[in-house]
């Protein structure tokens, strides 16, 4: 039987993971524009026909990044010990612990939300409250949840004793406040 590590790993990069941390920062990233409300965009960022003011459509490149919803503070406070900084790729940022003993990651999505629910609709995830709608992990330690049309998941993998169940909520609460 895999490992917990090596399922969850599988698990990530099977699932192309949708995570973003939700807490408003104090200043945005260059070129950003922080949330305040919900917000319907396409994968390609323009807004679906009769489905949004075009004035409440935020581009996925106007987006704040997500680094700027999870901050370095946030993950070294959940996770009791220093953190490397984030890791900003494109629509994710990773922090760790040393030795990635304990790594946390965000993402941020804008797949059509048919597309997004479906993988979530089976016996591995349960509704949750955050956001306009959610999922928790049952097996993996991730929570994915929308705002509008815009994805988030926030998962923590542990290599060590700990409580992610604890901390992923944490984390998610961090990163949604921020939208």
């Amino acid at each position: 039987m895999a490992s917990q590590t090596e399922a969850t790993s599988f698990a990530l990069s099977s699932s192309k993971a949708n995570v973003t941390n939700v807490s408003p920062p104090a200043t945005t990233a260059p070129g950003t524009t922080p949330l305040r409300r919900s917000t319907t965009t396409t994968a390609d960022g323009s807004a679906p026909s009769g489905t949004a003011d075009p004035a409440d459509t935020v581009a996925p490149d106007r987006l704040p990044a997500a680094c700027d919803l999870l901050v370095e503070a946030d993950v070294q406070e959940a996770f009791g010990e220093p953190v490397t900084a984030g890791l900003q790729t494109r629509d994710e940022c990773w922090w760790s612990t040393a030795n990635d003993l304990k790594t946390a990651n965000l993402s941020r999505r804008t797949d059509a939300l048919d597309t997004w629910r479906a993988g979530y609709d089976n016996d591995f995830w349960q509704p949750t409250d955050l956001g306009d709608e959610a999922y928790r992990g049952i097996v993996l330690d991730s929570i994915v949840w929308r705002v509008g049309d815009v994805q988030y998941e926030v998962n923590v993998i542990f290599s060590t004793a700990g409580e992610p169940d604890k901390i992923i909520e944490t984390l998610a609460r961090a990163a949604a406040a921020r939208l």
